[in-house]
């Protein structure tokens, strides 16, 4: 067996007269169906995000989409990753010991790490197609491109913060675990921030953009299901909260794209209806010979 690092909450879980290097005691049993809705809610997660990125590489265009969601979405999907590595460190620390047996406990984790890699994505088309558009030296794209670095410098900067402290103190620890809240605070709270200038932008605009429909009727029932395996998968309990807020912001969201779409097409084919019966009356006015024409025709 592996002997990496001496399992600082091996109190917790008796080992630390037998085989303190041992952290298997710290998986939970997850059962078979609990396994399979993870991965689907893992390619769903793919699958509904994947699209985004797809049309904005196809059109080019970034009208409708807020800049200031994705830069405080990119802080919540990097918070929520940070704070389930803290709050399951131990259960990261297990596949050492056995990776066939730590695997189904992270399926969060694999899931939360696949979302912000394809947000992550998504925001870097959008800077790179701002830029393109309005040029480098525009004040916009240098602000935005500004706070894309902070972020990225943020987030280098947390990845030894969660990782040195879980393996010398790890989530048993009060302080290490309080930090573990602290992001799991932050990510419900940006999840919140993040989605209201884009529910603004929508509603102003009364459009959907480049935003696709499908992609975010698929995240919506994603997070109910990823509560559901996340509580299953014996996550913590503050890891639960971020899902249940993310569900209700992105249901209104989503109505809202619904309805300007469905409007926005009624108005459309009003529109077209009302041309064709123009074009059709003015086709008749034509084709009918005046009173003079026919009085010339009678003479």
């Amino acid at each position: 067996m592996s002997k990496i690092h001496k399992d600082p909450c091996c109190a917790e879980i008796g080992t630390c007269n037998t085989d303190p290097y041992n952290y298997l005691e710290h998986l939970v049993p997850v059962d078979v169906t609990t396994i399979v809705l993870g991965f689907v809610i893992l390619i769903g997660t793919v699958i509904s995000i994947v699209p985004m990125n797809i049309k904005l590489l196809m059109t080019k265009n970034v009208t409708g989409i807020s800049f200031a969601m994705l830069l405080i979405l990119d802080y919540n999907q990097w918070s929520i990753v940070v704070s389930l590595v803290m709050a399951e460190f131990s259960k990261i620390m297990a596949c050492q010991n056995s990776f066939g047996k730590c695997w189904s406990n992270l399926i969060s984790l694999y899931q939360a790490v696949a979302q912000f890699v394809c947000y992550f994505t998504f925001h870097t088309q959008y800077l790179y197609y701002e830029a393109k558009e309005l040029g480098m030296k525009s004040k916009v794209v240098k602000i935005h491109v500004t706070e894309y670095f902070v972020f990225v410098a943020f987030m280098v900067l947390t990845i030894p913060g969660m990782i040195v402290p879980g393996i010398f103190f790890g989530p048993c620890d009060s302080v290490y675990n309080s930090f573990g809240i602290v992001f799991s605070t932050i990510a419900a709270i940006t999840i919140c921030i993040a989605w209201v200038p884009q529910i603004y932008a929508t509603y102003k605009l009364k459009a959907v953009g480049s935003f696709s429909i499908s992609a975010m009727l698929m995240q919506c029932p994603g997070c109910a299901i990823t509560l559901i395996v996340t509580i299953m998968s014996g996550n913590q309990w503050y890891t639960w909260i971020q899902w249940i807020i993310n569900f209700i912001v992105l249901f209104v969201l989503c109505y809202l794209l619904v309805y300007y779409d469905y409007k926005n097409k009624s108005k459309l084919k009003n529109e077209q209806t009302v041309e064709g019966s123009e074009a059709k009356s003015l086709l008749d006015n034509q084709l009918q010979p005046n009173e003079e024409d026919q009085d010339i025709n009678v003479a």
